[in-house]
């Protein structure tokens, strides 16, 4: 008999072992879970048609989004079912494009973001460069019920984007 295939099978269940006895090996040693903050999880399973209709804007960087009475509509964007996504950002329009394939693990990636060029006051230009870099920036969201939050790739900390359903 030859023993390398004996020695194999050992080592095999000795790894797979060790494996079940560890600690999360998904958890991130150099972010320890902090009490206060529960470590925030993708939403499972969300679909397309989960994300698809109108959201508007709720808050930015935790801070509530700022109103202008006599806006034509409100800052956010529609999600159409295969990605498309079209907005306002509180001086331009704006599209782009959601990755559909990313939604079922929680990721919020959205291509290029293409926008009009019209000039407007100083604090709306300034919410559209703040919405739009966030956009960017996101990566991962969560869905609960009729609120969208957008976060950084990683999950430390408030959410980029608020935003809610229309009612």
């Amino acid at each position: 008999m030859n023993p390398a295939p004996s020695l194999t099978l050992a080592t095999l269940a000795a790894c797979l072992a060790s494996c079940a006895s560890s600690p999360d090996m998904h958890a991130n040693p150099d972010r320890p879970a902090k009490p206060d903050q529960p470590e925030l999880q993708p939403t499972a399973r969300a679909t397309m048609n989960d994300l698809a209709g109108n959201w508007t804007l709720a808050t930015i960087h935790s801070a509530p989004a700022p109103a202008f009475p006599g806006d034509p509509d409100p800052v956010g964007f529609s999600i159409a079912p295969d990605g498309a996504l079209s907005g306002y950002t509180g001086v331009n329009r704006m599209s782009g494009r959601l990755d559909p394939a990313a939604v079922p693990s929680g990721g919020f990636r959205v291509g290029p973001i293409a926008t009009t060029r019209r000039a407007g006051p100083p604090e709306r230009m300034k919410l559209e460069a703040d919405f739009t870099a966030a956009l960017d920036l996101a990566a991962r969201f969560t869905l609960s019920g009729d609120t969208l939050s957008l976060f950084k790739e990683s999950p430390d900390g408030a959410p980029l984007l608020v935003l809610t359903r229309p009612r």
